[in-house]
């Protein structure tokens, strides 16, 4: 993708995914790992095809490795059916590999595309929460640097997790508020979760510190909410796999232990996509 073209497959973005260019822009503009790129395929200097791979590094058992997050896979409505979608994720590949990743990672609603790559299912099941009447949360402005060492004391080092560094909490910060993400804090206690309403509840977060014991103690609203959490931290909450949502991983080169990823440790949070 050259830089010029940003806002031209913004918008290709949004028309095939039904979604406002401003989406992509956030994403792509607020993402300053130099190892992100994207390919785009054209006909007739028109595009009809793109991939977004964000550069993370994503933990495994106890060690970082380059992780290609691949992201906005989009195959223009009026070019389906033709594998341009195959061929466009073999080049990706490809170009993963000679960069250097050592694992690939995204997320589906259409798994079998993937699975001709190799990519596997990783199993990440929410936990649902019991229904709450809302009473001791309150919506916190920011977080804070405790906030962001209490993560790190207890969650960066699970497989799954991102490596956050400083660039990464401030890209956070600029796309997870404006895509309906709500920071919450419990009154009296010290930590923090993420919260996403939906229909009849909504999705919650990465809850750190005293929040999380205070999650299952109370729930959060009134609705049926779905926490992704840890299977080590699910004893006693009913668990649930999404039927619609897929994470998929790929090993590009012999040696990443990908079970890991599903290990009762492991956490692969929503907030973190890409």
């Amino acid at each position: 993708m050259r830089p010029e073209e940003l806002g031209e497959l913004a918008s290709f973005c949004a028309r095939q995914f039904g979604t406002e260019p401003d989406y992509f822009l956030r994403r792509w503009l607020a993402d300053p790992a130099p190892g992100s790129f994207a390919l785009v395929q054209e006909l007739n200097g028109e595009p009809v095809a793109h991939v977004r791979v964000y550069a993370r590094n994503i933990r495994l058992v106890k060690e970082a490795v380059p992780c290609a997050a691949l992201a906005n896979v989009a195959v223009s409505s009026s070019h389906r059916g033709r594998g341009l979608a195959r061929s466009l994720i073999e080049a990706c590949l490809q170009e993963c590999l000679d960069q250097g990743f050592e694992v690939a990672l995204l997320g589906t609603h259409i798994p079998s595309l993937y699975e001709h790559f190799g990519f596997k299912t990783v199993q990440t099941p929410d936990a649902i929460l019991r229904p709450g009447n809302g009473s001791g949360w309150y919506e916190a402005a920011a977080l804070t640097i405790e906030d962001r060492r209490r993560y790190s004391r207890e969650h960066g080092e699970r497989p799954g997790t991102f490596v956050r560094d400083e660039w990464y909490w401030k890209a956070r910060d600029a796309w997870l508020p404006a895509e309906g993400w709500r920071l919450f804090r419990f009154e009296q206690t010290e930590g923090y979760c993420w919260l996403r309403g939906r229909e009849e509840g909504g999705v919650v977060d990465e809850a750190v510190g005293e929040c999380l014991p205070r999650l299952r103690e109370r729930g959060v609203v009134p609705g049926r909410w779905r926490w992704r959490l840890p299977r080590a931290l699910s004893t006693g909450l009913a668990l649930e796999q999404p039927r619609t949502e897929f994470k998929m991983a790929l090993s590009l080169r012999p040696g990443p232990d990908l079970s890991s990823l599903e290990s009762p440790e492991a956490v692969i949070w929503r907030t973190d996509d890409f």
